[in-house]
């Protein structure tokens, strides 16, 4: 039996943002969301994933011109007034649900919408961890959880 033949796109990143960060949406398609490698087709896809469930008409229609025009948004049903706390979790958590149902990229990679990708390196990165573990699945990162309250760092 032969393998399904992998997806074009070898990386798909999740940008993590909220409605209102527009000023740093449109920083991040000027630094480094511009580049060739970006897109449909390419090796790599990336999509600022929005929470945006529930968002008043002012905001739906805010969202819907800006995914018009970049073509970048990809908005996640989870309440968009949600919390600091829960929203960028559920966020997360719908994002890898959606590309995991689209099996449309290799891996899956989730920034922040205050980082910077360095994606020729990260690309590469793919391919030496590809190399040592071929097929298999695979997570590279790091996880962390902290609070500052006390209760929720116990156990």
């Amino acid at each position: 039996m032969s393998s399904p033949p992998r997806p074009a796109t070898v990386l798909s990143i999740g940008v993590i943002t909220v409605p209102d960060q527009i000023d740093r949406r449109m920083l991040l398609r000027t630094v480094w969301l511009h580049k060739p490698w970006a897109g449909d087709g390419g090796p790599v896809a990336a999509h600022f994933v929005i929470r945006s469930a529930g968002a008043p008409p002012w905001l739906d229609e805010q969202l819907r011109s800006e995914e018009a025009h970049h073509g970048d948004i990809l908005r996640v049903p989870v309440p968009w007034d949600e919390s600091r706390l829960k929203g960028p979790l559920l966020t997360l958590a719908a994002f890898i649900a959606h590309e995991a149902r689209r099996a449309a990229a290799r891996y899956i990679g989730k920034v922040d919408d205050d980082a910077f990708v360095h994606v020729a390196d990260l690309l590469a990165l793919t391919r030496r961890v590809g190399a040592t573990v071929p097929d298999r699945m695979q997570y590279v990162g790091m996880l962390t959880w902290s609070s500052w309250l006390p209760e929720k760092c116990a156990g």
